[in-house]
Parts: structure tokens; C-alpha cells; sequence
């Protein structure tokens, strides 16, 4: 089932990363700003993402998606290394 929110202009909309979503612009343009956020300032600065870890071994399809680009990418098996 569909839901649509009804935004106006400067408003803004937040949500989760796995969140399935699509955007239907009825007037006007659509512009996104991405953040990234991180749970820590150490993997901030070290560009680790032990979480991806642990999701993965519990099955988390997604989780075991973005461990595995990582990983291809030269990310190290302690979760350290390229996005």
C-alpha cells in the first residue's frame, strides 16, 4: 500500500536506509542531500563499519550486500577500509 506525504516548500523528510521508497513530484523539482551517519566518531575517522559484520552473520540480506562490496573494494575482514 502506498503512502504519500504531503510536503511543502523547505520542508524535509528523514528515513532509514533500507526504507523502500519512491518519490512522486507533482509540480516544481526534486533535489536530495545525503548524509551518511556513522554510530561513532572512531568509525568516522577509520572508516569502519563493524555492524555490517554481525547483520550479515544473522542473515541480514542487505548487510551481507554492502559487507560483501566492501570487501571487494579492499575493506579489511575487521571491517576497516574502502566504501
Amino acid at each position: 500500500r502506498r503512502e504519500y506525504i504531503d510536503l511543502e516548500r523547505g520542508d524535509l523528510a528523514v528515513h532509514q536506509h533500507d526504507l523502500p521508497h519512491g518519490v512522486r513530484v507533482l509540480s516544481g523539482r526534486r533535489y536530495s542531500l545525503i548524509f551518511w551517519i556513522k554510530d561513532c566518531l572512531h568509525s568516522c575517522i577509520t572508516n569502519d563499519t563493524p555492524w555490517y559484520a554481525s547483520a550479515a552473520a544473522a542473515g541480514d540480506a542487505d548487510a551481507m550486500a554492502a559487507l560483501a562490496q566492501k570487501l571487494h573494494n579492499g575493506m579489511n575482514q575487521e571491517g576497516v577500509g574502502s566504501d
